[in-house]
C-alpha cells in the first residue's frame, strides 16, 4: 500500500532524529525472518536501549543525507533493511544483532556507522567490521575490567602488609611457646 507524502516525511524526520541522537547505527537485513522473530530481535534491542526501525531504502537514504551522511547508500543492500540506533553503547547494535544472527540464519548484518565527535565524519563500517566490533566487550564489562585493574595494586599492597602482620604474630606466638 502506498504511503502518503506526509507519512513518508514523518518517517524521514523520525529516523533523522534517531540518527542525530545515536552513537552508532547498524544496518541489518530482515528478509526471510518471521514476524515473531523480528519482534524477538526488537525486544533484545530494547533491553539495551537500542531502537530498530524499518523503512524503505529511499527514506533511510534521505534521513542519512539530512544528517550529512552521504557515504552510505542503502540501495546497495539487498532485501528489506532495518536501522538499529544505539544511544549509549557504540557496540550494542553490532553485538546484539550478531548474536541474533547466529541463531537465525535469515538475518544478515549489512554494515554500520559509528558517530564520532561533532563536526567530524562518521566512521562507516562494512559487514565484516561489524562482526569484529561485535566481539568487543560491552561498556559494563570494560568498566568492570577497569575497576579490577585499578584495585589490583591496592589489593596486593593490603596482602603484603597483612603478610607482615601475620609473620609478626607467628613470631610472637613462637616466643610465647618457647617461654611456656
Amino acid at each position: 500500500m502506498a504511503r502518503s507524502k506526509a507519512s513518508k516525511q514523518t518517517i524521514i524526520e523520525t529516523l533523522a532524529d534517531n540518527i542525530a541522537k545515536a552513537r552508532s547505527l547498524a544496518f541489518v537485513s530482515l528478509k526471510g525472518l518471521m514476524v515473531k522473530e523480528t519482534e524477538e530481535l526488537r525486544r533484545n534491542l530494547r533491553k539495551e536501549e537500542v531502537d530498530c526501525m524499518m523503512a524503505k531504502k529511499t527514506l533511510i537514504r534521505r534521513s542519512l543525507e539530512r544528517q550529512g551522511i552521504t557515504e552510505v547508500d542503502p540501495k546497495k543492500y539487498e532485501g528489506e533493511i532495518a536501522v538499529c540506533c544505539s544511544y549509549n553503547d557504540e557496540v550494542a547494535p553490532a553485538r546484539i544483532t550478531s548474536a541474533f544472527a547466529k541463531t537465525h540464519e535469515a538475518m544478515h548484518i549489512l554494515g554500520g556507522i559509528i558517530m564520532q565527535q561533532v563536526g567530524s565524519k562518521p566512521l562507516i563500517i562494512d559487514a565484516a567490521g561489524m562482526k569484529r566490533l561485535a566481539s568487543l566487550p560491552s561498556q559494563q564489562e570494560l568498566r568492570g575490567k577497569l575497576v579490577a585493574s585499578l584495585s589490583s595494586p591496592m589489593r596486593g599492597m593490603v596482602s603484603v602488609l597483612a603478610g607482615n602482620l601475620r609473620s609478626f604474630v607467628q613470631v610472637l606466638n613462637a616466643i610465647k611457646e618457647t617461654k611456656a
